[in-house]
């Protein structure tokens, strides 16, 4: 037979479908004809179609060899590259080709399609152009023109091509879910209304499905959305976003166990997608399982390190659980990461803000400001520094106009509340408070604060309700819930009520001047109290159980009820009475030590302990003096100081200038016992308000209390004494941050007890 009959039959069993034959015939022509271009052109079809593509690469590159402008070679080379992935090459052969044949669109779709895969966006735009203008394809290429237009971010030229596809096939269901998907930020309702159509017209996939979902989460209707994430989890049971989001949304509307068995069920298809782990934590530490929560944290930062949210999420839960200064890190990491963040950079000026560094909380705030100037939460932080500073009337300012931003902001008022307390105006502060709690009466911060101001001013009846309020927010560590325990109501029981020590020492020494009254009344307890006091304690409470408040091994086995020390005030109200109301000199130093640190310290003058400064990172810069202001007093003749401020000895006696004895041989933060009878051995305590302060009216010794002009509020308000502690004096600021006065009235007090000793 001719070849010209073989090349005819060949043709004929390929178009039948019989590839084999056809093969077979085409390669007699080509073992007779080695370069006869029409048997070597279908020969590189057979080959792609049956999968060989390197083979039909290889024929093409043969008639090219014979016949470089060969239309049909180049098509077919080509679309052989694109099937390798060889997508450069072939942008490049398929120009070579429609530059043949300029007026064949389809040639030009060709191109821009191996363009668009091969990275060059733009160059991909303007081939989907020419293949338009040319009449080629129709619907498709001008969703896939859009697509490539909104991966360059040209969303507007983008919405334009899908709206014209939509226009040229009405019912073409991709192109309306890709104008969905380009509308969804910008116009979400329109974008709802294209999904909607994308799905009449046929896009029921798990895709489809999932995006109009996600778009009805941001719109704010969320049984809709899960509704749809449901339907997407129908096509695909599988699908890892749609479990993600199913998990979020569950979340947000309070289903926490529903939401963690989501983000699960997501983990399980997918171990370390990111999204899911975050969802996961989330719902755990709203379950309260908040080691679990962290640990799944862990897990999406060690998954995916450059996640800002899991990053962000991360730091929120450490600096719930009181691990500021790990949350610092892990939020400066996420900062790193994406320094325009409002959010994360809010939290970081929040953190600041605990951990007492106010001028990098200033600039922090200001920083996710100069990015979105109206974020509330942010001017919230602003202004709790620049109050925290000094800086009063700029952080009125800032909290007003959070105020004005957010009028319906419990949080906004509150903050203001605070600023305006710490201006000495009281009657605006509770004001605006109580407008706050009118907004949100469940939030447990402005009830606490409402409390508080309100104890300062006396009004005890309703502080001392509110106090209890302390427990719902953050940064106490634990809560009664912890114990197992039922809630002492203040009545007659059968056996012993648990007494749980909370906040600082301070706070422990000064609630536990009430456990006698609790004796008195008939009522038996143990105390759980910081450890280092149990010496202290067990001296002077001998009947008293003592318990460590960790590492609790061995409890006794007649607890009935607990009570959290804070609570003893509202239940045994002891503010029935002018006053005194804890017993004067409740606490008993050892006598021994106490004698043998006078006869250490003693050279005839008065002794007068000294202590300065506070440790607290949130309030101490307004409660301590600086050096300079300390050597004021310790100037003063015919005394003899000595330091009770807790610190490296050697910071002590540099901040002293040797004015005052720094005991090296005792530690008054490890060794409270010892401390305790350190203050007992002084006749006069000069103190800021700090842990000293407590412990000196526990034991009963005479002492100065310097109280900033805002005072915490168990010192209420403009009283020189304390209904708390009887030997107790206490000096106040009259002007935010002045210490003139207080150490004027200090020197004199201390000049009255030198010449009542010499006399």
């Amino acid at each position: 037979m001719s070849i010209e009959t073989d090349l005819r039959a060949a043709v004929g069993h390929y178009s039948a479908g019989r590839l084999a034959q056809a093969e077979t015939l085409c390669r007699r022509v080509v073992g007779r004809q080695p370069k006869h271009v029409d048997a070597l052109n279908l020969l590189a079809v057979l080959c792609c179609r049956t999968g060989r593509i390197e083979d039909g690469l290889a024929l093409t590159s043969r008639v090219l060899s014979v016949k470089p402008d060969n239309l049909q070679a180049l098509e077919v080379q080509g679309d052989a590259q694109t099937a390798l992935s060889r997508d450069a090459a072939a942008a490049a052969t398929f120009d070579r080709a429609a530059r043949l044949r300029p007026g064949d669109g389809r040639l030009r779709a060709k191109q821009a399609v191996a363009l668009a895969r091969a990275g060059h966006l733009a160059e991909a735009v303007e081939a989907y152009r020419a293949a338009l203008a040319a009449g080629a394809g129709g619907a498709d290429l001008l969703a896939d023109l859009g697509l490539t237009l909104a991966a360059l971010g040209r969303r507007d030229e983008a919405v334009a091509a899908f709206r014209a596809a939509v226009a040229r096939a009405p019912n073409h269901g991709r192109a309306w879910a890709l104008l969905a998907a380009a509308l969804a930020e910008t116009d979400p309702e329109q974008a709802l209304s294209a999904f909607d159509r994308a799905v009449a017209a046929g896009a029921r996939s798990a895709d489809d499905q999932f995006n109009r979902a996600r778009l009805l989460a941001g719109l704010g209707r969320s049984d809709d959305a899960l509704a749809g994430v449901d339907r997407a989890l129908a096509a695909d049971p599988r699908h890892v976003p749609a479990l993600t989001l199913r998990s979020a949304l569950l979340h947000a509307t309070g289903r926490f166990e529903e939401a963690a068995a989501a983000a699960r069920a997501a983990l399980e298809r997918q171990p370390g997608h990111g999204p899911a782990l975050v969802n996961l934590g989330n719902a755990l530490a709203d379950l309260g399982r908040a080691d679990e929560a962290l640990a799944a944290y862990d897990r999406a930062v060690a998954a995916a390190p450059a996640d800002v949210d899991a990053a962000y999420d991360r730091a929120r839960l450490l600096d719930a659980r009181g691990r500021a200064a790990d949350a610092l890190a892990e939020v400066e990491r996420a900062v790193a990461l994406r320094p325009g963040h409002v959010t994360v950079r809010t939290l970081q000026a929040a953190i600041l803000c605990r951990l007492g560094r106010f001028e990098e909380a200033v600039a922090a705030a200001r920083a996710a400001l100069a990015v979105d100037p109206g974020h509330v939460p942010a001017l919230g932080h602003l202004g709790s520094a620049l109050k925290d500073l000094g800086a009063l009337d700029e952080a009125l300012t800032v909290h007003r106009r959070a105020v004005a931003l957010a009028p319906a902001s419990a949080t906004a008022r509150a903050n203001l509340a605070v600023t305006l307390q710490a201006t000495g105006d009281d009657p605006a502060s509770l004001a605006v408070l109580e407008e706050a709690l009118a907004l949100d009466p469940d939030d447990p911060a402005t009830r606490l604060n409402l409390a508080l101001i309100r104890i300062s001013l006396g009004d005890l009846d309703a502080g001392w309700s509110g106090y209890r309020s302390r427990w719902q927010t953050t940064g106490l560590g634990w809560t009664p819930s912890d114990h197992k325990l039922p809630a002492w109501d203040g009545g007659p029981t059968p056996g012993r009520v648990l007494v749980l020590g909370e906040q600082g020492i301070g706070d422990e020494i000064m609630f536990a001047g009430l456990v006698p009254r609790l004796r008195d009344g008939g009522i038996r307890c143990a105390l759980q109290c910081d450890r280092r006091l149990i010496p202290l304690f067990a001296r002077s409470f001998a009947d008293v159980a003592l318990l460590p408040r960790t590492g609790v091994t061995q409890v006794p086995d007649d607890l009935v009820a607990l009570v959290p020390c804070g609570d003893l005030p509202g239940l045994l109200r002891p503010d029935r009475r002018p006053g005194p109301w804890l017993p004067a000199g409740f606490l008993t130093a050892d006598p021994a030590a106490r004698e043998t640190l006078r006869r250490r310290y003693g050279d005839g003058r008065p002794l007068v302990g000294i202590a300065w400064r506070t440790s607290n990172q949130r309030t101490g810069r307004q409660r301590s003096l600086d050096p300079a202001q300390l050597r004021s007093l310790l100037d003063t003749p015919d005394v003899r100081f000595v330091s009770l401020q807790y610190g490296d000895p050697a910071t002590l006696e540099a901040e002293t200038g040797g004015l005052a004895v720094v005991d090296r041989d005792l530690d008054q933060r490890a060794d409270l016992d010892g401390f305790a009878a350190q203050v007992a051995a002084m006749d006069l305590v000069v103190t800021i308000d700090n842990s000293t302060a407590h412990l000196a009216g526990a034991l009963a010794r005479p002492t100065l209390v310097m109280l900033p002009f805002a005072a915490d509020w168990r010192w209420f308000r403009h009283r020189a004494d304390s209904p708390w502690y009887p030997s107790l004096r206490l000096v106040r600021q009259h002007r935010p941050g002045d210490w003139s006065e207080v150490l004027a009235a200090v020197r004199a007090a201390l000049a009255d007890r030198a010449g009542a000793a010499a006399a």
